[in-house]
């Protein structure tokens, strides 16, 4: 199923700073990623993006509020996990 059928790169980048509630800064670059991440043939690869930005959106909170929470037994682990998947996004 595709969720941006509809969707402009334009559009797509309207949408995430509405979201978003904040001014997006660097909207030249993003529009760049959006519209070559929604030609077809690239839309494995930038729903691949999406997810693993959100992930390391999550492991970077995890890492600032490590110390402070009792469930983080490692951060180390979490350090390395975070490194191979910034390397997943660059790589993408």
């Amino acid at each position: 199923m595709n969720i941006f059928k509809n969707l402009t790169p334009e559009s797509l980048l309207k949408e995430v700073e509405s979201f978003s509630k904040i001014l997006l800064l660097n909207k030249n670059d993003l529009l760049l990623v959006f519209t070559e991440g929604l030609k077809a043939e690239k839309l494995e690869s930038f729903n691949n993006l999406l997810f693993t930005a959100k992930y390391v959106q999550g492991l970077k909170r995890v890492l600032e509020k490590g110390a402070s929470l009792p469930d983080v037994n490692n951060l180390e682990d979490i350090k390395k996990d975070l490194s191979e998947n910034i390397m997943t996004v660059v790589n993408i």
